[in-house]
């Protein structure tokens, strides 16, 4: 934070009561972790899935924290007695945001970009930090994937408010959470990249999905910007709340992959020129754009991001220099890794069956002429319908023409992947379930021929990552 609160004025956000601190001390720095806490830091005992700061408190405070918000039923039998400055609350998880929504008001100089949806948000991030940067806009950025409702708000406090930009990421896994985190943000300008299969847990259905990203509008102002892809599934939800908060809805898309228009939205059309594996060339708000991405995922999303600095007024002539300059390479996210003489695809940060699917497409649309090879490893959160969406993925390997599949893992719902390759008249003898890590690498050593491409793909509970690793480190193609 660049801005310090006083005492009052926190417990007046936070509903807290003070307790051995003096009303009008001032603050300006925080932490809600006890091993990087510094000297005056507020402390905030913050619940996750694993831990309790409120078990931390002796620790933050040996290092010199000057206040700790926190439950005070939930302070330690053994601190109760002592003496130290206090700030008591609720809950330590909703004070974090309340002072996020806070310092958010007074962020005026720049804009803030918010970034939602199934697949695509890092990219999308990515590619927007990127260009600020090329044109020489101070931006601040959301930092690996801090993006739910502890992450959000750290990444707000951490910015500077003099800063041209913020362009924070926002996930969710459950309904409720993209209206907090947008009512913490408030964009002036937000994305929904995808919707798709995640989190299907708790979200229950694409629809589910859709309404539950849809809501990053709550956090907007009216006539504020909404930007979707044109064949973004569900749009008439996203169109019904867009309508019902007066924010100005907006497709893009290419003009060859153009879908049925929505009533009331403005569309926004790119020109495909040209595509290579070193190069591609669109037209694009009356201007041509070259770049050296030739993944159509990662070209969509730039469309996006290109579309959100034209709507705040960044001259389109700068955006052609800063797309020619860009240089994206998101570790785990439809990253090509070279090993001579293959390529290994490394997507295992997360899946589901809309970005395998997307991912597939991709792939045979960069490489038509060569063989691809399939490593589907567990997608995870996908609650009841999990067989039946990884059986799914492996009917769409056929579709995309991927010439072997390796299913590799223990999970019960892996054989299913096998499952729909076979369904869907997949050769028998080009597709294996491996359990085990020496079974998938002789079959691997087997089936891969140079030129191959590798893509592996999962969620990172699946620790594909481990296997990428032993590839690399052998000479597996001698």
């Amino acid at each position: 934070m660049n801005r310090k609160y006083r005492v009052s004025e926190l417990c007046d956000l936070f509903e807290g009561t003070p307790k051995y601190v003096m009303k009008d001390q001032l603050f300006q720095s925080f932490s809600i972790d006890s091993r990087t806490v510094q000297a005056g830091d507020l402390f905030f005992c913050i619940r996750g899935e694993n831990t309790d700061g409120h078990h931390y408190i002796e620790q933050a405070l040996i290092k010199g924290a000057g206040c700790i918000i926190a439950n005070q039923e939930r302070i330690p039998k053994s601190l109760q007695r002592k003496k130290f400055n206090l700030i008591f609350v609720k809950d330590p998880n909703q004070a974090l945001l309340q002072l996020a929504q806070s310092y958010r008001r007074f962020y005026q100089k720049g804009t803030v970009f918010g970034i939602t949806g199934s697949n695509g948000k890092t990219s999308t991030k990515e590619i927007a930090h990127t260009l600020c940067q090329h044109i020489s806009q101070d931006v601040h950025a959301t930092q690996g994937n801090l993006n739910n409702l502890i992450g959000v708000p750290l990444t707000l406090l951490s910015a500077n408010l003099e800063e041209d930009w913020w362009v924070i990421e926002m996930g969710t896994n459950q309904f409720g959470e993209i209206p907090t985190l947008s009512t913490t943000v408030q964009p002036d300008i937000a994305m929904i990249t995808s919707i798709g299969e995640s989190h299907l847990e708790f979200l229950q259905s694409t629809a589910g999905v859709a309404r539950e990203k849809a809501e990053i509008v709550l956090g907007m102002s009216s006539d504020s910007p909404l930007l979707i892809p044109q064949h973004l599934k569900h749009q008439e939800i996203v169109e019904e709340l867009a309508t019902s908060q007066a924010v100005c809805l907006n497709t893009f898309g290419f003009d060859h992959l153009s879908v049925s228009p929505l009533r009331k939205a403005k569309q926004w059309r790119a020109t495909l020129k040209k595509r290579t594996l070193a190069e591609t060339t669109f037209s694009f708000l009356d201007e041509q754009f070259s770049t050296s991405i030739s993944n159509p995922l990662l070209i969509e999303n730039l469309l996006g991001v290109l579309l959100m600095f034209h709507l705040s007024g960044i001259a389109t002539t700068e955006l052609v220099k800063a797309v020619q300059l860009m240089q994206i390479d998101i570790p785990g996210r439809m990253q090509i890794l070279q090993k001579s003489p293959y390529f290994i695809v490394h997507d295992a940060y997360n899946a589901n069956p809309s970005s395998f699917e997307a991912t597939m497409k991709s792939l045979r649309e960069m490489y038509p002429q060569k063989r691809i090879l399939m490593v589907a490893g567990y997608m995870a959160e996908l609650g009841k319908q999990s067989a039946e969406l990884h059986y799914s993925v492996g009917t769409m390997a056929q579709k995309y023409h991927i010439n072997y599949l390796l299913a590799y893992g223990q999970d019960d719902v892996i054989p299913s992947y096998i499952e729909g390759w076979l369904a869907a008249d997949g050769k028998k003898e080009h597709a294996l379930h491996c359990r085990e890590e020496q079974e998938f690498l002789s079959r691997f050593t087997e089936w891969c021929q140079p030129n191959d491409i590798i893509l592996f793909k999962a969620s990172r509970k699946a620790k594909l990552e481990l296997l990428i690793a032993q590839i690399q480190n052998m000479d597996l193609l001698s």
